[in-house]
C-alpha cells in the first residue's frame, strides 16, 4: 500500500492544494456568495461616515448651519447601524458555511480511512491516523470559517479606502502606503515558513497522540509494567513533548517581530500624513481643506488594520496549506 511521503523540507505550496480548498466551499456556494456580499456592502459603508465628517468640519460648524450638521449626524448613525446588521448577517452566515465544509471534510476523510485495506493499519500507528482526522482537521477551523470572509473584507475596505484617499489627495496616498510593497515581499517569505514550521508542529503532535495511545492502552500498560518499561516510556514521551515544545514556540514567534514593525509604522502613519498635510495646507499646495486631512486620516487609519490584518492573514493561510496537504495526503491514498 502507498503511506503518505514524510515530512520533507520547505517546498513551493502546490497549485493542486489551493484549487481543492477552493473546491470544499463548491456546495455552499450561494451561501459563499450571501457572505461576499454583506462583506462588499459593509465594506462600502465604513468609507462614507469619514468623508461626511469633511464636510462638518469645512461647511456645517462654520456656517453654523444646524440643519446641514443634523442631517449628516442621522445620516451616519444610520450607516453605522445598517453596517452593525451587515456585520451580523455576515458571522452568522460565514459561521456556517466554515463548520459544515469542516464536517464534510472530516466525514470524507473517515469514510475514506475505512475503504483502506488492514495493510495501510497495520503500517500505520493509530495516533498519526487520529491526529489527522482531528487535529489536522480541527486545525483548519479558523481558515474555513474566517479566512474567506476576512480576507475579501480586509480586501474591499483596502480598495475603497484606497479610492477615497486618492479622491481626497494623491500626495498624502503616496506618503501613506509608499512602503507597502516592502511589507507584502517580507509577508510572502514569513508565510512560506510558518507553512513549513505548521507541518513539523502538526508532526510532532501525532508522535505524541501515537506514543500516548501506545503506552496508556491496556495491553500497553500491562506491557511496560511487565518488562519494567516505566522509565524507558516516560524518558520517551518528554523527548516527544519537549520537541512539540520546541517547534510550537518556533512556529508561534516566527514573523513576530515583522508584524510588530507594521504595527508599530502604521501606528505612526496618522502622525505623518499630519505633519505632510499641514505642510501642504500651510504652503496651499494640493489644495487641502483641514476637513478633507481629518477625514483623509481617519480613512487611513481605518484601512490600517485591515492591511496589518490582511498581511497576517495572508501568513496563516499559507500556515494552513500545511494541514490541508496532510489531509489530501491520506485522501489520495488508493485502497488495494
Amino acid at each position: 500500500f502507498n503511506r503518505p511521503p514524510p515530512d520533507a523540507p520547505e517546498h513551493p505550496v502546490k497549485r493542486d492544494t489551493l484549487w481543492r480548498t477552493f473546491a470544499l466551499y463548491r456546495p455552499y456556494r450561494r451561501r459563499l456568495v450571501g457572505v461576499i456580499g454583506s462583506v462588499l456592502v459593509n465594506a462600502s459603508l465604513g468609507v462614507i461616515p469619514p468623508l461626511l465628517v469633511a464636510t462638518i468640519i469645512d461647511d456645517a460648524i462654520p456656517n453654523r448651519d444646524t440643519r446641514t450638521l443634523l442631517t449628516i449626524v442621522s445620516i451616519m448613525l444610520a450607516v453605522t447601524a445598517a453596517s452593525g446588521g451587515f456585520n451580523l448577517l455576515q458571522a452568522h452566515l460565514n459561521t456556517r458555511v466554515g463548520l459544515s465544509v469542516m464536517r464534510d471534510l472530516r466525514g470524507r476523510l473517515y469514510s475514506h480511512l475505512q475503504r483502506q485495506p488492514v495493510s495501510f493499519f497495520a503500517g500505520t500507528r493509530t495516533g498519526e491516523i487520529q491526529s489527522r482526522l482531528t487535529n489536522d482537521v480541527t486545525n483548519t477551523q479558523l481558515v474555513l470559517t474566517d479566512t474567506i470572509s476576512t480576507i475579501v473584507s480586509n480586501v474591499a475596505v483596502v480598495i475603497a479606502s484606497v479610492i477615497a484617499m486618492v479622491i481626497i489627495s494623491w500626495q498624502l496616498s503616496l506618503v501613506a502606503l509608499g512602503v507597502t510593497p516592502i511589507f507584502v515581499f517580507f509577508t510572502v517569505k514569513v508565510g512560506r515558513r510558518r507553512r513549513r514550521l505548521t507541518r513539523e508542529t502538526q508532526q510532532a503532535v501525532a508522535e505524541l497522540t501515537a506514543s500516548a495511545g501506545e503506552t496508556l492502552s491496556v495491553s500497553g500498560v500491562m506491557l511496560a509494567k511487565t518488562f519494567g518499561r516505566e522509565r524507558e516510556q516516560l524518558e520517551r514521551f518528554d523527548a516527544t513533548n519537549e520537541e512539540l515544545t520546541r517547534v510550537s514556540v518556533r512556529q508561534q514567534m516566527t514573523g513576530r517581530g515583522f508584524f510588530v514593525l507594521i504595527q508599530t509604522f502604521f501606528g505612526m502613519a496618522p502622525a505623518i500624513v499630519w505633519a505632510f498635510g499641514g505642510w501642504l495646507l500651510f504652503n496651499e499646495r494640493g489644495g487641502l481643506t483641514v476637513g478633507e486631512i481629518v477625514a483623509f486620516t481617519a480613512i487611513q487609519t481605518r484601512l490600517l488594520f485591515p492591511l496589518a490584518g490582511l498581511l497576517n492573514r495572508g501568513v496563516d493561510v499559507t500556515s494552513a496549506l500545511a494541514l490541508f496537504e496532510r489531509i489530501f495526503e491520506y485522501l489520495d491514498l488508493d485502497p488495494d
